[in-house]
């Protein structure tokens, strides 16, 4: 029986799956293969040879193995990232990012930031943490850099990058602009941020108000804060943490809201107010109103309910009624608290005991500031190395959205850093 060989014009069936082999029935199949090797079905018919890749540059140590991904500001700017042992570099426009002058030498005048580029001694550094008058090579301030090769320390060890399972990159990563947020299942969350082509950072993304774990229900346990702004030293009836909740966030809210009585419209005072408290809407508010009335005359609020949450604010016009015995309705109120503080741990002394930092816009309230105040009213960070950290990244509606194990976690829509 003679062989043919009838011409095959088209591949863009492309690559068949071996369940239809022998099925020359259907149309396609004669437009197809069984394998396409280095090409790439076009769907007007040619199987077109794929693109190639360029030589660009050895990455930093070719004995370790290294992971490729991209930034993508926009079409003109667009970077490939090589990830190695606790370092990245750069590579964009079809070559490696270099430094493209020295940079200027360094000064025990200037007060140098995360990002700054300075030469000593012939060599270039980068700054890797704020300070003035810290000398190159003190590494706690300073990464050297290899010639005029650009590139930014991590704290990504060569063992974590990789998943030891099934091989694969362990970074997941979402853009947003000149911003990359980065998850590891071992690390707190990073940002990677670009101010410049050679001006890059990668720091620990700082969230606020959250996230939270449940909140504690044991009355039994409870925690009091040393002062309501600044850095305060948080001490606890029982040990609630160890020094891996250094870095974390923390949630405190008063036990008793009975303590502070709440506004209400019309409340008549017989004597000046100033000073004293009242709670609406959650937050706390005192009493700015000044003046003496005259014989027989009160104060008394007026009709507008506080809801502001910063300065002050009256609610009312200020004015008396006349035939009254009302001296001024609508007092003023200046803001307090808001009914709930966040700290970030900075220190641990024991397991009943730690430093921290009141965060967010608001001081912690009055209610859990003192001994006395001690409330079970309080709640760990989801995120810490006591707790872990989250292992995927994305976005979801304008919220940034982290995933740990089958938790997920929502930040406040278009407020990325609001938890």
């Amino acid at each position: 029986m003679p062989r043919t060989s009838p011409i095959r014009s088209t591949f863009n069936a492309g690559e068949l799956s071996p369940l239809v082999d022998g099925r020359i029935e259907i149309s396609k199949y004669s437009n197809g293969a069984a394998t396409c090797l280095n090409f790439i079905p076009a769907v007007q018919g040619p199987a077109v040879r794929r693109a190639g890749t360029r030589y660009v540059s050895e990455i930093k140590n070719s004995n370790n193995r290294c992971w490729l991904s991209r930034f993508e500001f926009n079409v003109n700017q667009s970077y490939v990232l090589e990830w190695g042992d606790k370092y990245i570099r750069f590579y964009t426009n079809h070559g490696q990012l270099q430094l493209s002058s020295t940079p200027t030498a360094w000064s025990s005048a200037t007060a140098y930031a995360i990002g700054d580029l300075v030469s000593r001694s012939g060599v270039n550094y980068y700054c890797i943490a704020a300070h003035t008058n810290q000398v190159p090579p003190n590494t706690t301030y300073w990464y050297a850099l290899t010639g005029t090769i650009y590139e930014i320390p991590t704290p990504y060890a060569i063992a974590d990058l990789t998943d030891a399972t099934d091989n694969t990159f362990t970074l997941d990563m979402v853009q947003t602009g000149d911003q990359i947020y980065i998850v590891h299942p071992s690390y707190p969350v990073y940002q990677l941020s670009r101010y410049g082509v050679t001006k890059w950072t990668l720091q620990k993304a700082t969230f606020k108000y959250g996230p939270f774990k449940d909140q504690n229900t044991d009355k039994t346990v409870t925690v009091y804060a040393s002062g309501t702004s600044g850095s305060v030293t948080l001490t606890a009836s029982s040990g609630i943490w160890s020094s891996g909740h250094v870095g974390s966030v923390f949630y405190l809210e008063p036990a008793d809201l009975s303590l502070i009585k709440p506004w209400y419209a019309g409340e008549e005072f017989s004597s000046n107010p100033v000073n004293t408290y009242r709670r609406s809407n959650g937050c706390t508010y005192i009493c700015a109103t000044n003046g003496t009335p005259t014989a027989g005359k009160v104060w008394r609020t007026g009709g507008d309910t506080p809801i502001h949450t910063y300065g002050t604010q009256a609610d009312g016009d200020g004015n008396g009624k006349a035939g009254t015995v009302v001296e001024r309705e609508g007092l003023d109120w200046t803001f307090v608290d808001n009914g709930r503080g966040y700290v970030t741990i900075t220190g641990f002394t024991s397991s009943t005991q730690v430093t921290a930092t009141v965060s967010g816009d608001f001081p912690l309230p009055m209610g859990v500031s003192g001994s006395a105040n001690a409330t079970f009213r309080w709640a760990q960070g989801s995120f810490s190395d006591v707790e872990g950290y989250p292992s995927k990244v994305t976005f979801f509606r304008e919220r940034l959205t982290l995933v740990k194990g089958e938790q997920l976690f929502f930040s406040v829509a278009g407020d990325f850093p609001n938890f």
